[in-house]
């Protein structure tokens, strides 16, 4: 956000402000997925900080819900009960100072006008495969970089691993493609790396969105460039100095890649971290 308002005012190729701040928060995202995109986008609900809710006033059980501004999916959350909810209000905090930035850009940037102090609550997503498509905006057009297979630790939403290519259909895929281009074109989003977020559900054959992020997925730099032969990092460089990137497919020296977390899921204390010679 910071980069492309920054750019803004030095005239750099880079997305407009307005575009970031429509995925970044959350809930606007939602609002506008749903004006584009209405047949990839849950239902979505505001939820503020300093209320109540009863079971009448809320989406059908169970629903997943997570701040409006968050971090690495701190808060992330499957709720099952109107007495649930309450409980994860009381203890999921977000200190109203990490959201002021986002706010004064809203302010300054949009025509929004929505907290970022809040939560939102959305549709629970079922399906057997959830995806990333990553791309990117250049001069006006939309390409598709390739989409990669997201792996979960069995019963959590915890990455296990990401596998590129993805083993969904090349149909699928392209309904995939076709939806994302979609949404970006039509929030004005240019000179820059996105990547979306998707469920798909094979038993009924729908997509949902689960996340738009108005950047490029730095994990998977070096599975594109293993797979395909062009690392994103060339991309994002080539359009931050005006140049149309070349990307390279299936011309890298392996036929699939992966990339693993490194994940714990047991408390610990660090003891001692590596001194500088070390």
């Amino acid at each position: 956000l910071l980069a492309s308002i920054a750019a803004q005012e030095c005239k750099l190729a880079a997305p407009n402000p307005h575009a970031i701040v429509t995925c970044q928060h959350k809930y606007i995202s939602r609002l506008i997925q749903k004006k584009y995109v209405p047949e990839a986008t849950p239902a979505a609900q505001l939820i503020e900080y300093d209320k109540k809710y009863s079971p009448e006033q809320l989406p059908s059980f169970p629903f997943f819900i997570k701040p409006i501004k968050s971090f690495h999916s701190y808060g992330a959350q499957k709720i099952i009960s109107a007495q649930a909810l309450n409980a994860y209000l009381e203890t999921i905090t977000i200190a109203q100072a990490f959201c002021d930035p986002l706010d004064w850009a809203i302010r300054k940037y949009s025509d929004y006008q929505l907290p970022t102090h809040a939560y939102i609550a959305e549709e629970f997503l079922d399906g057997n495969m959830q995806v990333t498509i990553e791309g990117y905006a250049f001069d006006g057009n939309i390409q598709m970089r390739g989409v990669v297979d997201s792996v979960m630790y069995p019963n959590t939403i915890s990455f296990s691993r990401f596998e590129y290519p993805s083993q969904l259909s090349q149909e699928v895929r392209n309904r995939i493609a076709e939806i994302s281009a979609n949404f970006m074109q039509n929030i004005g989003f240019d000179n820059g790396l996105f990547n979306i977020e998707f469920m798909y559900n094979a038993r009924t054959e729908t997509i949902h969105i689960i996340e738009v992020n108005s950047r490029m997925v730095s994990q998977y730099a070096d599975i594109y460039e293993k797979v395909d032969g062009t690392n994103t990092y060339e991309i994002a460089l080539a359009i931050a100095v005006g140049k149309n990137p070349h990307v390279k497919k299936q011309q890298g020296a392996y036929r699939a890649a992966a990339s693993f977390p490194m994940r714990i899921f047991n408390d610990a204390l660090v003891k001692s971290v590596p001194n500088a010679d070390e």
